[in-house]
């Protein structure tokens, strides 16, 4: 049964990612994955996708994770709970009701890996939120075609619901729901990039929420699920 944290959701400002993920957290303990991300979300523009902020501001109780040691200072001087964690090599230790990762998976070098590991650190029945960039989106099409290669050069693959799906599958897990949401902090710079933007939006409202920017996939271990969630 889903546990529901202090308050039902995150507080105003956060981009649709962060929102949907917290929605669909349970607690009251989560485990964040790749909590530092690739740049500090300390002013007012970075703000909108730290997602730590938002997890714990809703009310859960979370431990803040990274490889980069380095980088868990600035987490820790603002106060919260934090623990180096390797994503490829979780060892066995505390359970929690949640473990989030976003956009952590496209990332590793062992995906596979990730996936177990995290069944050792989930309480029975506990859910696994992982958020990832959707590659078919006209956005990432686009800028493929400005810019041939991933946009994140510390990519190593991109998933789509399918292939996410199937490795899911493989390491014991059932999907329990598929959504669709756009992140588009990345093309706020240049004008091109807020052209591209643009086009994005308008192609998504006319094709589907398929098209959208990034995927949501939540899961638990293959045996303990709830009642499946609609895709989205």
């Amino acid at each position: 049964m889903r546990k529901e944290p202090p308050e039902k959701g995150p507080r105003p400002g956060y981009d649709e990612r962060v929102r949907l993920i917290v929605s669909l957290a349970e607690g009251p303990r989560v485990l964040h994955v790749g909590a530092c991300g690739s740049r500090k979300a300390i002013n007012p523009e970075r703000r909108t996708h730290f997602l730590q902020a938002a997890l714990v501001e809703a009310g859960f109780s979370v431990l803040a994770t990274d490889v980069h040691e380095e980088k868990l200072g600035w987490l820790s001087n603002l106060g919260y709970e934090t623990a180096h964690l390797d994503a490829e090599r979780i060892p066995d230790g505390e359970r929690f009701d949640s473990i989030v990762a976003g956009e952590l998976i496209e990332h590793l070098g062992r995906p596979a890996e990730f996936l177990e590991g995290c069944k050792k650190r989930l309480k029975p029945g506990g859910l696994l939120l992982l958020s990832t960039p959707q590659p078919f989106s006209p956005a990432y099409l686009a800028l493929y075609a400005f810019r041939p290669g991933s946009f994140n050069p510390g990519h190593t693959c991109w998933f789509d619901r399918q292939t996410l799906g199937q490795l899911l599958e493989r390491c014991g897990y059932q999907v329990e729901g598929v959504h669709h949401v756009d992140d588009l902090r990345h093309f706020g710079g240049s004008r091109k990039a807020r052209i591209v933007a643009g086009v994005h939006r308008e192609l998504v409202g006319f094709l589907s929420a398929r098209f959208k920017t990034t995927l949501v996939v939540a899961a638990r271990a293959r045996g303990e699920s709830s009642e499946s969630s609609p895709e989205t």
